[in-house]
């Protein structure tokens, strides 16, 4: 179609957030939320080593009732 104004890339979301207003996120953005899951899986794993080790020193004590 000659002479229709091009109105930018597409985004996929349709629900008014920042990401539908024609701007694509910035590579900070995505370097931000990059790190936010990885501390997320770090604080997750951390946890559940903590949680074992409880156990693992139960188990020990004789404390687990086997």
């Amino acid at each position: 179609m000659a002479g229709a104004a091009n109105p930018g890339p597409r985004t996929p979301r349709g629900d008014g957030g920042p990401a539908s207003r024609g701007r694509p996120m910035s590579q900070a953005g995505y370097v931000l939320g990059a790190w936010g899951v990885t501390l997320a899986a770090v604080g997750i794993y951390a946890a559940s080593l903590v949680v074992r080790g409880r156990r693992l020193v139960r188990r020990a004590r004789g404390e687990d009732g086997e």
